[in-house]
């Protein structure tokens, strides 16, 4: 459950940036997870992205420096992860099936969860 928190959390994360980086960002991802699916190992991943660099994929597709996609995609990784972190460590999650209607509760043995979240923003 921790982890899909973390990946939802994440993502609505992401949904802050702006236009413009998030475009970058995604193309990015994309770009590198195309990579790790093409690789059989580790190795033959590092390979390909030396390779098949996203970096100056993206870099190219944008119109921009290498190195300044580069920093961009690292800065937003590093701050993605610590606001994600931090948001994680102020959720809370509480149990409420025991809310529902005795029908509602009937109808299977489902378990009903919310997940309560500070306000986040990358824009901090």
């Amino acid at each position: 459950m921790n982890n899909s928190r973390y990946e939802f959390i994440r993502a609505q994360l992401l949904r802050t940036l702006p236009a413009e980086d998030r475009k970058i960002f995604f193309m990015h991802e994309k770009l590198e997870s195309m990579l790790a699916d093409k690789a059989a190992t580790e190795e033959e991943f590092f390979s390909l992205l030396v390779s098949n660099s996203p970096v100056i994929q993206t870099a190219a597709a944008f119109s921009l420096p290498a190195d300044f996609v580069f920093e961009k995609v690292q800065f937003i990784e590093q701050k993605l992860h610590e606001l994600t972190e931090e948001t994680l460590k102020q959720a809370l999650i509480f149990e409420t099936s025991s809310n529902l209607s005795y029908e509602e509760n009937m109808k299977g043995s489902k378990r009903h969860f919310q997940l309560n979240v500070p306000a986040f923003s990358f824009k901090k």
